[in-house]
């Protein structure tokens, strides 16, 4: 009886043990400790030394090498084996001190971290602060918009302090699942140029000319390569009459988020994007919604770091990604740079003088209702860069990374050099030609004064009105559930729903956490009715209706009625 009651208590201790995994390994809590940014983490990594020498003699291969890590938290250790890495990057892979990327399902298949197969440790050599990147991010936060996460880490490879790193979330399938809750539709990468327009409705028109290479690269459902979808949309937003454009692309767009997105690229400088050298962003076909969404990365270059002879505090709000410093500087450029130089340059030439052709951005300011969207978030994204809290912010991040920068060798700047390039520019240049380019001519802090102003001058005005973002319908048994998300002055709500145009039924949203409303107060207007009321019904939103001024969303809302069964 004794080793019965003692084989039980094994069994039900072994039942405790595995329970507590399961609840480790998916605790959202413990998959956000990761990309804490109130402490600075800790990663040893350990690779065999001859390994190393040949990563770091082959700065450009892209083959992982096994290493085991050790990832520091404040209460913990987590000892992970058979991880992939290798050096990251395009021309950071040569700098003195590269980034890195963490593999985790290379050498073992399924196996994540926290939640990832992939961890970005990025060097951002070109910003002494470690800031930038990570400031970006919080600016799209506060936004409400979803990117990668972020934070910071002391990075040791065999025992050797290799700097300070910003940890950044890899985009791919497990980032679009955690975001957008499916992982099933197509994600594209997109680098330069990936302008967007419109080239004929085959896969193969949209390859660089160099090296043939796709310019929207096709990260998932390779098997099936189907860019119909991609395609379309970009139809959608070149081709369609003015008129009706507003109609069909929040069909196929998430448009409120990219206006809110757009609006903080171009106050904090975001030129190594979409808008100026079409490069670094992601599209993501969204099953959930049947909505492309667009997703920012590669967040150094902003808040001022310059690298084509642009002043980013003082660009045209409305004219942004407009080029035309390389014309004006091409026959200096002859006296100064040899003639295999100046073939190079000039090979870019078109790109950098003739690539404005930006639909995403010039078509939806010809939007009126695009165009004030976009000034009431550029307006809420200068609010914000000039807070009290993010003043505070800063001066917290500094104090806690200056201990780690302090002691990073690898980069090359004095810690004098950093704390000045918080608040002011360096008198630093690299020479990758003839010609020096200095890099710096803002610190963060003079860049967010000079920008502000510069945007102040030129936002056109408009007259105080509401925004209805985001329509969203989700089912749930037998009910339907539809938001909105409201901004702008207190708006009055109503949803009117109608399969002709003598049958209307209203129904007044709330922002109560009543009657559907999941939370009170935070400018999501919703509503639960059962489905078999609405089904087959058209429907719209409108908010303050009775005095004249509101606004209504969406364009063509549908509520789909069920197939009878056989």
């Amino acid at each position: 009886m004794k080793k019965l009651y003692f084989g039980l208590f094994l069994l039900f201790l072994f039942s405790l043990l595995v329970a507590f995994y399961f609840f480790m390994r998916h605790n959202p809590k413990e998959k956000k400790k990761l990309f804490d940014d109130r402490y600075v983490h800790r990663i040893d990594i350990s690779i065999d030394t001859n390994e190393l020498a040949v990563i770091m003699e082959y700065p450009d291969s892209t083959i992982l090498k096994k290493v085991s890590c050790a990832i520091h938290y404040k209460d913990k250790i987590d000892s992970l084996e058979n991880i992939g890495f290798r050096i990251k990057g395009n021309t950071s892979r040569f700098q003195h001190k590269k980034s890195f990327k963490l593999s985790f399902n290379s050498f073992e298949k399924g196996n994540k971290y926290k939640g990832l197969e992939k961890l970005n440790l990025n060097a951002y050599t070109n910003d002494p602060t470690h800031l930038r990147a990570h400031l970006a991010r919080k600016a799209y936060d506060n936004m409400g918009l979803k990117v990668i996460r972020s934070s910071f880490a002391e990075v040791y490879i065999n025992g050797a302090y290799r700097g300070l790193y910003n940890l950044g979330e890899h985009i791919d399938e497990q980032f679009v699942k955690r975001v957008y809750d499916s992982k099933e539709g197509n994600l594209y990468k997109c680098l330069s140029p990936a302008d967007l327009a419109y080239h004929g409705d085959k896969e193969e028109d949209y390859h660089r000319l160099w090296d043939n290479s796709p310019i929207y690269s096709l990260k998932n459902n390779k098997k099936e390569n189907d860019y119909s979808g991609l395609i379309a949309f970009m139809d959608v937003l070149n081709n369609s009459p003015l008129e009706d454009l507003e109609c069909l692309l929040e069909k196929c767009f998430n448009v409120d988020d990219y206006l809110k997105m757009m609006a903080v690229d171009v106050v904090i400088g975001n030129w190594d994007s979409y808008l100026y050298s079409a490069n670094n962003y992601y599209l993501y076909e969204n099953p959930k919604s049947e909505k492309i969404e667009f997703i920012p990365y590669d967040l150094d270059n902003t808040f001022g770091i310059d690298w084509v002879k642009v002043d980013w505090a003082k660009r045209n709000l409305y004219d942004w990604p407009k080029k035309s410093w390389l014309g004006q500087d091409l026959d200096s450029l002859r006296k100064k740079l040899s003639i295999e130089e100046m073939e190079m340059v000039m090979g870019f030439y078109d790109f950098w003088m003739n690539d404005t052709i930006r639909p995403l951005y010039y078509r939806l300011l010809e939007v009126e209702k695009y165009r004030n969207q976009f000034n009431f978030n550029v307006n809420k994204v200068i609010d914000y860069l000039n807070s009290p809290e993010l003043n505070s912010e800063i001066d917290r991040l500094m104090s806690m990374l200056k201990p780690s920068l302090e002691r990073d060798s690898l980069d090359s700047y004095t810690w004098e050099q950093i704390s000045q390039a918080v608040n002011k520019g360096l008198d630093v240049y690299e020479q990758p030609f003839s010609e020096r380019i200095y890099y710096l001519p803002y610190g963060i802090r003079d860049f967010i004064q000079a920008s502000t102003a510069n945007i102040r001058s030129q936002v056109e005005a408009f007259h105080p009105f509401i925004l209805l973002n985001n329509v969203v319908i989700k089912e749930k048994d037998e009910s339907i559930f539809l938001s909105v998300e409201v901004e702008g002055e207190a708006a009055d709500l109503s949803a009117y729903f109608f399969e002709s145009e003598n049958s209307l039924l209203e129904i007044v949203m709330n922002d109560k956490g009543i009657g559907g409303d999941k939370k009170k107060g935070d400018g999501i207007y919703s509503f639960k009715i059962d489905k078999e009321e609405l089904e087959g019904s058209k429907f719209f939103i409108v908010a303050d209706a009775l005095k004249g001024e509101g606004a209504r969303e969406p364009c063509s809302g549908y509520i789909e009625r069920k197939q009878e069964a056989d």
